[in-house]
């Protein structure tokens, strides 16, 4: 059963991260990873142990950046829960934008952000974006309702 609890940055440390996060494994250990902690900033555990860790950084009063880290080797029914999770902590969230990026070659992260509402806002990529050089795609969300 996957179930949320607030985020700890020892939640990131216990995960081995999806393939397409890997590059970002090892960089962890120079982080210092509770600056993601907060009221925006969720765990998704499963059996005790992290599978998703996310958040949202405001950057004002209206707009945030979204965050996240996968584990390696999520089950797909895990993943149906995991969705609805990720549905349910945008919705909550108090901003009018909230944007994230992806590395462009990252397809399923792509599709991902799209099934969550968000819409690709750059035309071509954001060069050299990742700490690693690899290009990034802006997804942003508008929130209607919210001021």
């Amino acid at each position: 059963m996957i179930y949320p609890v607030p985020f700890r940055a020892g939640h990131l440390r216990r995960m081995r991260l999806q393939a397409a996060q890997a590059v970002d494994q090892d960089r962890m250990e120079q982080w210092d990873l509770t600056m993601f902690e907060g009221p925006h900033s969720h765990t998704a555990m499963r059996d005790g142990e992290p599978v998703v860790c996310c958040g949202a950084v405001s950057l004002d009063a209206h707009y945030a950046r979204l965050w996240a880290f996968l584990a390696d080797g999520i089950r797909p029914r895990d993943f149906v829960a995991i969705h609805a999770l990720a549905r349910q902590f945008v919705a909550m969230l108090p901003f009018k934008r909230l944007d994230a990026t992806v590395a462009t070659d990252f397809t399923a992260g792509r599709r991902w952000l799209r099934s969550l509402g968000f819409v690709r806002e750059d035309a071509n990529g954001m060069a050299w974006y990742g700490h690693d050089g690899t290009p990034h795609a802006l997804y942003a969300l508008i929130k209607e309702g919210v001021l």
